[in-house]
């Protein structure tokens, strides 16, 4: 009697254990999203992955709604071909501290009215890479030059659309331009380029 006693207060405490285990166990959703989820989870996973999570449930349209919000980076070339102008709103359209928009081979769907907004709500965006093009223009470099005068790297190879007004803009208004790659880009002239390298010292 005393065994089975002993056996049975064994399996109660088993039981209670396993009972106690399992109220401890979290859900993906129920981990810190900003310290663990965006910080060391969200960067491994595909952009793809990003969007299809947005459909799992309301919860999970709430934390990818944040986590695009407060993103310093969007970069979508490894799928521009794939990318649509409403994509790019979705990912954007909350956020105001962008450091980084890298938009290259975006030449089928990027045009001034979508890149301008963007432009014009992150002022403290660094890096702008829209190599390759071809639906932009010389308004959205004058828009990059009055609102991102913090921009220190700006990529526009291959962008034939790039004439000597949208570059003295940059000349004049970003002077803390580091690197600005210009491959391509036929309608700049020596003058321009001497112009920019007298303004951006740096």
């Amino acid at each position: 009697m005393e065994e089975a006693a002993s056996t049975n207060g064994v399996s109660e405490d088993t039981d209670d254990a396993s009972e106690k285990h399992e109220e401890e166990e979290l859900t993906f959703l129920e981990i810190p999203w900003e310290d663990v989820i965006f910080k060391y989870i969200m960067p491994c996973l595909p952009l793809q992955t990003k969007f299809q999570m947005r459909r799992v449930s309301k919860q999970c349209l709430e934390m990818m709604t944040l986590y695009f919000s407060i993103s310093r980076t969007v970069n979508t070339c490894r799928i521009a071909n794939k990318m649509t102008a409403g994509a790019l709103s979705i990912m954007t359209k909350n956020n105001t501290g962008l450091h980084d928009l890298v938009l290259r081979n975006s030449k089928d769907w990027l045009t001034d009215p979508v890149l301008i907004p963007v432009l014009k709500q992150n002022q403290k965006l660094q890096r702008l890479d829209i190599s390759n093009c071809s639906f932009v223009t010389n308004s959205s470099l004058q828009v990059l030059g009055v609102n991102c005068k913090n921009v220190r790297t700006v990529c526009l190879t291959d962008c034939h659309w790039v004439s000597v007004e949208g570059l003295t803009v940059l000349a004049f208004h970003c002077v803390n331009i580091e690197s600005l790659d210009l491959t391509g880009c036929w309608g700049i002239t020596d003058e321009a380029i001497t112009l920019l390298a007298m303004q951006c010292k740096k």
